[in-house]
């Protein structure tokens, strides 16, 4: 008995990515159209949350509470499908192997969070302004830098990160 832990391979870590990238940052821009202030208000209270949340011991907490926020990111747009494909990506994401990194280099967890913080934050700012440009933006940034994280830290690399990169930039080309 035990714990399994999924063995993935860099094709499977690119795909999750390539799918979250295009479903969050659809969401955050159907967001902006129709976010209230109420649900505004709400993320905003998730990033504030996680503001002094900066030691290992605060991980789990700060794992929950960073699901939340890009799931009601999400579901702020109102798509149920949108949601549940999201859903479905988000379960073969592998931000834990970021979070399991940072137990091993405790060096790199401040920063890395003060910048997860600080990302969150404009995002918030982007749906509050109701701007759906700047929205969609701002979370493909935030995911860039979790993709950024993702090959520095697990060594991925290949011709299946060019492809990404390549298509990431057709997708963003002015930013």
């Amino acid at each position: 008995r035990g714990v399994r832990v999924p063995i993935l391979e860099p094709k499977e870590i690119v795909d999750a990515f390539l799918l979250r990238l295009l479903l969050e940052t659809t969401g955050a821009r159907l967001a902006a159209y129709v976010i209230q202030p109420a649900e505004v208000s709400a993320l905003s209270t998730l990033v504030d949350k996680t503001a002094d949340l900066v030691s290992l011991e605060d991980m789990s907490t700060l794992r929950q509470l960073n699901k939340q926020f890009h799931t009601r990111l999400v579901e702020a747009a109102g798509s149920s499908l949108l949601n549940k494909l999201y859903e479905m990506t988000t379960n073969a994401f592998p931000d834990w192997m970021l979070y399991e990194y940072m137990f091993r280099h405790p060096e790199l967890l401040q920063s890395s969070l003060k910048r997860e913080y600080l990302e969150h934050e404009a995002i918030v700012e982007a749906l509050k302004s109701k701007d759906p440009l700047a929205a969609s933006y701002q979370v493909a940034d935030h995911i860039k830098n979790l993709w950024h994280d993702l090959r520095t830290y697990l060594n991925i690399s290949g011709d299946s990160i060019q492809e990404i990169e390549q298509q990431i930039a057709a997708m963003f080309p002015n930013h």
